[in-house]
């Protein structure tokens, strides 16, 4: 796929958009966050998107670890978990969706009432697991 991608940049803008759009067709088909884009935006992003083979019970991350990237499910299902009550499943994520470090910090900012001081010194219980349920 580096291959393909080095040979799309190679080619005129309207052309490489066209067949970039045609390549990650499945790809921009399945995710939400994908949805209503211009053509020229799903061009540019699907090429970036790196592949992350999970097995079922998998771990994503965890507790603690700097989440740096946003994550799209697409196959399969996954779930957040809580590993001390014996991974009891609270978010259910289906294939489309992304999560990642938008979603754990969107869904603290949401909440007024926490100033960023606040936040600093609460994010670690805030920290949400998840794992795949394949």
């Amino acid at each position: 796929m580096n291959e393909l991608n080095a040979y799309l940049e190679e080619l005129p803008h309207k052309l490489k958009v066209e067949v970039s759009f045609y390549l990650h067709e499945e790809t921009y088909m399945t995710m939400r966050f994908l949805k209503d884009k211009q053509m020229s935006f799903i061009a540019w992003i699907c090429p970036l998107l790196k592949p992350q083979i999970v097995n079922e019970n998998q771990y994503v991350f965890f507790e603690g670890d700097e989440i740096e990237s946003m994550y799209f499910l697409k196959q399969g299902y996954c779930n957040f978990v809580l590993p001390k009550f014996d991974n009891a499943k609270y978010i259910h994520i289906t294939t489309g969706t992304n999560f990642g470090m938008e979603d754990i910090v969107s869904s603290i900012i949401k909440n007024e009432d926490i100033d960023q001081d606040d936040w600093i010194s609460r994010k670690d219980k805030m920290t949400r697991h998840f794992t795949i349920m394949a």
